[in-house]
């Protein structure tokens, strides 16, 4: 993530430079970032408006030149979702860094006030949550997260120029473990392929179904995984939970699906890998798509769904969620799931619910938001 992030400063003009831990089996010691920033040029759609842009972007290691950090106006962390991790590099940025610095974190989880726990006071006054969602160059949301120690300054000028120069559209979220986007996405990827595999859907009808109830890109759900990255989700949600309350919803209906295990162990994790949910597959000079059986687990050429009464979908969803086919069914089971649990939540994580409809359509590409489709 942190490449993309840094691919899409390029696109603007900034000069990026890209720091990285050290694998202890290169020689190079910048072996980490250069391998990242070489592999934007391979990724699909690119993060690069143009290629030759990369040249704005610079690696270096977190072992030799942490120092460089203040050479910059601001420093996006962007490591793994470990607490741990992440306060271990602060305590060193924030024995080094210049009094104008500053710092935000791109955690997707970890409230802010865990993040600064036994930090300076110069610290905490320039730190904040800037959370990018992937991939940043096409999902306009950026969710900030602020203390009450962060220089207001600071906040209003990470903020214009955030929607200015990066065209973000900019939601300030309350201190809450997932904050607006993630919180409720991360509920709704989970039951949408829990219950997927409960009813006996394919991943074909499955996307189809979640596409148009919940007006969200042809991506549906199994393909959004594809587009992420199902190696990522694991410490996603772990951290999420790790960090929510032990009363709240999430954790009652939590399941690891048995087929995301599989999948990982044989690194089918999507677009940046073999394949994951799907895959495209050259035969005779011609891209063939296939798709994962979630039974078997076995992949097999890709077929256009014929679900009965779809169009009902469109023009009347109300009366479709009454309908007692299967398919009907399980639209109604994640719907009714994603917003009892959107009402639940919606005071503690947000200011308000327009920020939680303009996160949901601009976070995950759904073109109403929960409150729009009640």
């Amino acid at each position: 993530m942190g490449s993309a992030i840094a691919a899409h400063f390029s696109n603007i003009g900034c000069n990026v430079t890209l720091l990285d831990i050290v694998d202890k089996n290169q020689k190079n010691k910048n072996y980490v970032a250069d391998q990242a920033i070489k592999k934007l040029l391979k990724i699909k759609p690119s993060p690069l408006t143009l290629n030759s842009n990369i040249k704005l972007i610079k690696s270096g290691n977190l072992e030799d030149d942490l120092e460089k950090i203040n050479n910059s106006e601001w420093v996006i962390e962007a490591v793994v979702e470990n607490i741990n991790i992440k306060r271990e590099l602060y305590k060193k940025i924030d024995n080094i860094m210049k009094n104008e610095l500053i710092i935000s974190s791109n955690t997707s989880t970890i409230p802010i006030k865990l993040l600064t726990e036994g930090l300076s006071d110069k610290f905490k006054s320039n730190f904040l949550i800037t959370h990018f969602f992937n991939p940043p160059r096409y999902l306009k949301l950026l969710e900030i997260v602020r203390s009450n120690e962060l220089d207001e300054e600071i906040l209003n000028k990470i903020r214009i120029f955030c929607d200015t120069n990066l065209g973000k559209s900019v939601i300030e979220t309350k201190d809450t473990p997932g904050f607006i986007g993630n919180r409720i996405g991360i509920f709704w990827i989970e039951r949408a392929a829990v219950e997927a595999i409960n009813y006996k859907l394919t991943v074909e009808e499955t996307d189809a179904i979640i596409m148009n109830v919940f007006k969200a890109p042809k991506t549906g759900v199994f393909g959004l995984i594809d587009v992420v990255g199902l190696d990522l989700l694991p410490s996603v949600v772990s951290s999420l939970l790790n960090n929510l309350p032990k009363h709240d919803h999430y954790h009652t209906v939590h399941q690891i699906p048995a087929i995301f295990n599989f999948m990982l162990e044989n690194k089918m994790i999507g677009r940046k890998g073999e394949g994951g949910f799907y895959k495209l597959i050259n035969k005779n000079n011609k891209k063939i798509k296939y798709s994962l059986n979630l039974n078997t687990r076995e992949y097999s050429i890709s077929i256009k769904t014929k679900i009965e009464n779809f169009k009902l979908i469109k023009k009347d969803l109300k009366s479709y969620l009454t309908l007692q086919d299967n398919f009907s069914k399980y639209a109604l089971h994640i719907l009714s799931d994603v917003l009892y649990y959107v009402l639940n939540i919606a005071e503690k994580i947000s200011l308000d619910i327009i920020s939680i409809d303009e996160a949901m359509k601009n976070g995950f590409g759904w073109s109403l938001g929960p409150f729009e489709i009640i």
